[in-house]
C-alpha cells in the first residue's frame, strides 16, 4: 500500500500525510501476497460501536488556502480550525446516526498550535479528544487490541478496518485498494497549491450520509494487513532531499528514494519517519536562499558559518554543552504531529 504523497491542499480525515514526501511500505513476498484482506469481527445488534476519528487539515470541504492550515499564519489558521470543526462535527454525526456509541477524535495533523488543532468549544459534545499523559505519535502509539472498530490504515495490526475518508480526488484514486472505504470528496485538485471546491453544505450532507453508512457496513468492510518482513521506503520532493543517504549500508537509495527492510510495522514506520527528518535536512537551503536575497544577507550568512564552526569548538573544548530537556509535568499531550 501506499501513503499518498502529500498535497497542500489535499489532505484528509483518517490520512497519514508527511511532509512533501511520498511514503511507501511494501511487503518483500510478491505483490499478490503482499496484503492480505480479512473481515473485521462481527457485531452482534446490542454490541457498542467504538470509532476513531484521525483528522488531518489540508483536505477541509471549502479551503482553498494552504495558510489556514498553519498555525504560523495566526490571520488565516482560525478559519482552518472553524472548517475543521464543521468537517469533523459533519461526520461525527454521520457516525452516530449509523449506530456508533462512542466516537473519539485525535489530532494528526501537526499545525504547530500546542493546543488540539480543533477547538473544544467547536466540537460536537458527543466527540472525546484523545490525550495522553505523555507524548504519542497518534498512528502507532495508541494502536492496541480491543480499543475500537474502526479507525485508521496501522489498526490493521490489531484487526480493526478504515471504514471512512474525506479528502481530494487524488486521494480518492489512491485509496482505490480499498474499495469498501466510504469516500468523500471535498475538492478537486488542480495543482498542489490549487483547487476546485464543491458546495460545503452539499459536503457536508455527504459526509453524514456515508458516514452512517460506513458504521452500518462495519462487517463488509476489510482489515487490511502488511506481509512481513517488509519494504519501507520513503520518496523526497524538493525542497526535502535524500541525496547525501546516498552509500549508507543497508539501504537502497535511487533518484531521491531510499528504501530499506523492517521486521515489522512499527519498525518500518519509525524508519520511515527517520528518514522525513534526514530530507528535511535540506530545508536549510530555501532559509539560505532567502536570507541571500537580504540587504545583508552576505553578512547573516558569514555570522552563520562562524557561529556553527565555533559551536563545534567550543564542544570539543567542553565549552559548551547541550541544553537539558525540560521535565513537563501536569501537562496532557493530544497527539499532533
Amino acid at each position: 500500500m501506499t501513503i499518498p504523497r502529500a498535497r497542500q491542499l489535499a489532505g484528509a480525515l483518517l490520512l497519514l500525510v508527511v511532509g512533501a514526501t511520498t511514503m511507501a511500505l511494501r511487503a518483500r513476498s510478491a505483490p499478490a501476497a503482499a496484503l492480505t484482506l480479512t473481515s473485521p469481527v462481527r457485531h452482534t445488534a446490542a454490541a457498542p460501536i467504538r470509532v476513531l476519528l484521525y483528522h488531518d487539515m489540508e483536505g477541509l470541504a471549502g479551503q482553498d488556502d494552504w495558510r489556514t492550515f498553519l498555525f504560523s499564519h495566526p490571520e488565516k489558521y482560525p478559519e482552518g480550525q472553524k472548517m475543521l470543526a464543521a468537517d469533523l462535527n459533519a461526520v461525527i454525526d454521520g457516525l452516530f446516526a449509523g449506530g456508533a456509541t462512542q466516537v473519539d477524535v485525535v489530532d494528526a495533523h501537526g499545525s504547530g498550535n500546542p493546543e488540539p488543532d480543533v477547538r473544544r468549544d467547536l466540537l460536537d459534545p458527543r466527540a472525546k479528544q484523545v490525550f495522553r499523559d505523555k507524548p504519542f505519535d497518534p498512528y502507532v502509539d495508541i494502536t492496541e487490541p480491543n480499543a475500537y472498530d474502526a479507525v485508521a490504515y496501522s489498526w490493521g495490526r490489531v484487526g480493526v478496518p478504515v471504514i471512512f475518508v474525506s479528502g481530494d480526488d487524488r486521494l480518492q484514486g489512491d485509496l482505490a485498494v480499498m474499495p469498501w472505504i466510504e469516500f468523500v470528496v471535498t475538492k478537486k485538485a488542480t495543482s498542489a497549491s490549487t483547487v476546485e471546491l464543491r458546495p460545503v453544505d452539499a459536503v457536508h450532507a455527504e459526509m453524514r450520509e456515508k458516514a452512517a453508512r460506513a458504521v452500518r457496513n462495519i462487517s463488509k468492510a476489510k482489515v487490511m494487513t502488511v506481509a512481513t518482513p517488509m519494504q519501507a521506503g520513503l520518496h523526497a520532493v524538493p525542497p526535502a532531499s535524500l541525496a547525501a543517504l546516498k552509500g549508507i549500508p543497508g539501504i537502497t537509495y535511487a533518484d531521491q528514494t531510499v528504501t530499506f527492510t523492517a521486521p515489522d510495522f512499527r519498525a518500518a514506520y519509525d524508519g520511515v519517519i527517520a528518514l522525513v527528518g534526514a530530507a528535511r535536512a535540506s530545508y536549510a537551503n530555501v532559509l539560505q536562499e532567502t536570507i541571500r536575497k537580504r540587504p545583508d544577507g552576505k553578512q547573516i550568512l558569514a555570522e552563520y558559518s562562524d557561529a556553527l564552526f565555533m559551536r563545534w569548538m567550543d564542544y570539543e573544548s567542553g565549552r559548551w554543552q547541550p541544553p537539558a530537556t525540560p521535565v513537563q509535568t501536569g501537562k496532557t499531550f493530544h497527539g499532533d504531529r
